[in-house]
C-alpha cells in the first residue's frame, strides 16, 4: 500500500490549522518594503525585477516596477533583508542589512548604474532616520535586548512586558495604585492613559487579561519566544480603534532555513540567599525555571520538503517553585493549636457590648454560623464554648489541606 499520498494530505491539513490564524496578524506582525526604481538622471525604471531576500530563511519576494518605477514587497517577517534589482542595461545593484520590525513599512528607493548585469554594485542599508509611511510614534525592543538586559520576574517568572520600563512615557503600576514596578503592561500607564487599558498584540492577535471568579489574571507572552517588543503610544491607526492606554504588540521568532535551538534553567535557592531584615531566618526557597525552544525548516524525509519554504517554531517553559515564609514580612500562619479548631488563644477577655439576648460579645469571639436566628428582629448566633470548634462541624477537605501548611517559625499569634 503506498502511504505517500496519506502522509502528504495528513501535513497539508496540519500545515493548514498552523497558518489559520486571524488575518489581523498578517498586518501586526509583518512588515513592507516600497519604493522607487530610478536611472542616475532620475527618470524611473519600468519592468525592473526587484528581488527581496529574507536572510536568515533564504526565502525571496519578487516584483516587477510598474510605469511610476514603483515595487513594493508585502507581507514580510521580521528580519534581515538583502534586496536585489536587476535591469537590462545597467548594473546590478545589491543594498544588504535592511533590518524589519513587525508593521514597518520601509521605503528603499534604488538608483541603477549604466553598464552590465554582470557588474555588481552593493552597499550598506542605512537606518531610516524618519517614519514617512505613517504618524505612528513608536519604540521597538528587539531580540538583542531581550538577550542581555536583566529583567523583573514575578514568581520567578521573567517577564517578557518588564522592558516596558524602557519605555518614554510609561509609568509603572500596581492594580492598587502602589506606584512599585512590577513591569505589567496590564497594570501600568502609557502617556499617562489608564491602567489595565494598553491593548496587547502576541502575532497580531489580542490578548490580556482572563476573568475568572477570583479576579483577573495576566496572560503574558512566553519570554524566550520573543523576537521583539514593539509599544505604539500616540497617533495610531484605526485597527488599534479600542485602546485607551497605548498598545503593545510581540512578534515571536520564526524558524530560519538551518536549525537552531536553545536550552536554558534560571536556578534559585535559599542557600544562597542572604536573610531578609524581618524573616528571623531565611525563607525556604527552591525555585528551577526551564525550558528549551527549537526552530529550523520543516523537512519530512520522503514526504514534505519545506526548506526555503516553510519553517516552524516552538518554545516550551517549566516552572518548579517551593517555598516557605516568603522575604519581607512574612505569611501568616496558623499555629497548631487553631488546626485543632480551638482558637481559645483569640479571647481576650474583652467585652465589646451584648447580644439581643443580653449575654457578653467577647473580643475574638467565634460564632456557630448554624446557630443564626431572629430575637426581636435582631439576628444573633451562638457562641462556640471556649471558642473551640468541635472535630464534627469542621470541613472534611479542611482536615486533609490543614496538615499540609507549614508552620509558624516564631512564637505568638
Amino acid at each position: 500500500m503506498n502511504t505517500r499520498p496519506v502522509c502528504k494530505l495528513i501535513v497539508g491539513l496540519a500545515l493548514a490549522l498552523a497558518l489559520s490564524t486571524p488575518l489581523v496578524a498578517q498586518r501586526a506582525d509583518r512588515a513592507t518594503v516600497t519604493g522607487i526604481v530610478t536611472d542616475p538622471t532620475g527618470s524611473n525604471i519600468v519592468g525592473a525585477t526587484v528581488r527581496v531576500l529574507n536572510d536568515e530563511t533564504g526565502v525571496a519576494s519578487e516584483s516587477t516596477t510598474n510605469e511610476a518605477g514603483a515595487y513594493s514587497s508585502p507581507s514580510l517577517v521580521l528580519g534581515s533583508y538583502t534586496i536585489s534589482v536587476v535591469q537590462p542595461g545597467f548594473k546590478t545593484t545589491v543594498r544588504s542589512g535592511l533590518r524589519l520590525v513587525g508593521g514597518q513599512v520601509s521605503r528603499q528607493d534604488i538608483i541603477l548604474e549604466l553598464g552590465q548585469v554582470s557588474d555588481q554594485v552593493t552597499v550598506v542599508a542605512s537606518a531610516e532616520i524618519l517614519n514617512t509611511a505613517n504618524a505612528d510614534v513608536t519604540h521597538t525592543v528587539d531580540s538583542t535586548y531581550y538577550k542581555n538586559l536583566p529583567v523583573i520576574m514575578g514568581a520567578d517568572v521573567r517577564l517578557a512586558e518588564a522592558l516596558l520600563q524602557l519605555q518614554p512615557g510609561f509609568t509603572p503600576m500596581k492594580p492598587n495604585g502602589d506606584p512599585m514596578f512590577r513591569g505589567s503592561a496590564f497594570s501600568s500607564r502609557l502617556n499617562g492613559g489608564q491602567t489595565q487599558a494598553a491593548e496587547n498584540f502576541f502575532d497580531g492577535v489580542a490578548f490580556g487579561y482572563a476573568a475568572g471568579h477570583n479576579g483577573s489574571h495576566e496572560a503574558g507572552p512566553p519570554f524566550e519566544s520573543i523576537g521583539e517588543m514593539k509599544v505604539i503610544t500616540s497617533s495610531y491607526s484605526a485597527q488599534y480603534g479600542h485602546s485607551s492606554g497605548g498598545t503593545v504588540e510581540y512578534t515571536s521568532k520564526g524558524g530560519t532555513k538551518d536549525l537552531h535551538g536553545s536550552f536554558y534553567e534560571f536556578f534559585a535557592n535559599d542557600k544562597l540567599n542572604a536573610r531578609g531584615f524581618f524573616p528571623e531566618r531565611a525563607s525556604k526557597v527552591r525555585s528551577n525555571a526551564y525550558g528549551f525552544t527549537i526552530g529550523g525548516p520543516v523537512y519530512i524525509p520522503k514526504v514534505y520538503d519545506g526548506r526555503n519554504k516553510t519553517f516552524f517554531f516552538t518554545n516550551w517553559d517549566y516552572l518548579k517553585f517551593r517555598s516557605g515564609v516568603l522575604p519581607g514580612f512574612g505569611n501568616t500562619t496558623p499555629i497548631d493549636a487553631f488546626k485543632q479548631g480551638d482558637f481559645s488563644a483569640l479571647l481576650t477577655g474583652r467585652t465589646a457590648g451584648t447580644d439581643a439576648l443580653g449575654r457578653p460579645i467577647l473580643e475574638g469571639q467565634i460564632y456557630n454560623p448554624s446557630s443564626t436566628r431572629e430575637v426581636n428582629g435582631v439576628p444573633v448566633r451562638d457562641p462556640y464554648p471556649g471558642n473551640i470548634i468541635p472535630a464534627s462541624q469542621r470541613s472534611a477537605v479542611a482536615n486533609r489541606i490543614v496538615p499540609l501548611m507549614v508552620g509558624p517559625d516564631r512564637p505568638g499569634l
